[in-house]
């Protein structure tokens, strides 16, 4: 399991019927579920807009049933979310240890990148494609493979591939959009 965020679980709740040590996501699920059903239901109310003549042939009142279902599944859904992210468990540390187990390979597009101006983007891809395939097979780390070779002497410093390799140096548009949706 990854193991990385846990949903709030009072007593109870998500108690697997066969493990006790296992706490199975419930929230997570209700909300999942609301989102498979809603659709089905919004193409359903969509034959509910046939233009009818004079009087109405029963096109508006079977939306009645349908309209009420989709706002009660997202209400539901609305409402389950905001238990399940107030009482997220995040683990910090064990998301550096899952980012850790792939030995910097995360971050080879960023390297593809960062290598495209000075090798152009098919040969920094293969590359780094090789580098990655020879890291699995040899066993070590992305770091040695790419330090050992000669297309990269003089493109990358030793601090500059050190910086590139790191999992938090590489978040993207992280920055400005988790304030922007954690309302701050």
């Amino acid at each position: 399991e990854i193991a990385e965020v846990a949903e709030p679980a009072p007593a109870g709740r998500g108690a697997s019927s066969a493990m006790p040590h296992k706490r199975n996501p419930v929230l997570a699920v209700l909300v999942r579920s609301a989102a498979l059903q809603v659709p089905a239901l919004a193409g359903a109310l969509t034959q509910c807009l046939v233009a009818e003549d004079e009087r109405s042939a029963g096109g508006w009142h079977a939306e009645w049933a349908l309209l009420r279902e989709c706002l009660r599944l997202a209400g539901g859904a609305a409402f389950t979310a905001v238990e399940l992210t107030e009482g997220l468990a995040v683990d910090p540390t064990r998301m550096r240890a899952n980012l850790e187990l792939t030995g910097s390979q995360v971050v080879t597009e960023r390297l593809v990148a960062v290598l495209t101006p000075a090798l152009g983007r098919a040969r920094a891809r293969a590359l780094l494609t090789d580098a990655s395939r020879t890291a699995d097979t040899a066993g070590t780390g992305l770091r040695a493979v790419l330090a050992a070779l000669p297309a990269l002497d003089g493109v990358l410093s030793p601090a500059e591939l050190d910086s590139l390799l790191l999992p938090a140096e590489y978040t993207g548009a992280a920055g400005s959009l988790v304030p922007y949706f954690a309302g701050g």
